[in-house]
């Protein structure tokens, strides 16, 4: 999962104090915090012309492979890509990473959909947002 893909946004993490447990790692929960902050951040920069007041992001599906630990001394990134666009949802694979190293720390994949807010119903991807997400990731990512 996540092994043979590129990666073009990079968002480099601040690790926090709260974000370690005893054992002097970061506690596993806190990797899914990193991957949604990087997750806003591609969708902020990447989509056009979203409402955010109108329409969400909506996590549907997460999946995460912890690989290895995170320690104090550590700088981390997470990168972040768009792999498939269907019709009403996509996904996003993310790595957790050592930039330095490049020690993969956990690869994560989710699948998002846009959230009509008024409506609190699924909609349809917009063809602008699609086209926005494939020349982002220059190559074609719909799956229909």
């Amino acid at each position: 999962m996540g092994e043979n893909q590129k990666y073009k946004a990079v968002m480099p993490v601040q690790l926090r104090f709260s974000d370690f447990d005893r054992f002097g790692h970061v506690n596993n929960a806190v990797y899914f915090s990193y991957s949604d902050s990087a997750k806003c951040e591609y969708i902020y920069h990447v989509i056009p012309n979203l409402k955010i007041e109108k329409t969400g992001v909506v996590v549907v599906s997460l999946k995460a492979d912890f690989q290895h630990e995170i320690h104090r001394e550590e700088v981390i990134v997470v990168e972040t890509a768009v792999t498939r666009i269907g019709r009403k949802s996509f996904t996003m694979m993310q790595r957790v990473i050592d930039p330095e190293t490049q020690e993969v720390k956990c690869i994560c994949e989710s699948v998002l959909v846009f959230f009509d807010l008024e409506n609190r119903q699924t909609i349809v991807i917009k063809p602008e947002w699609i086209e926005a997400m494939n020349e982002f990731e220059g190559r074609e990512l719909r799956d229909l």
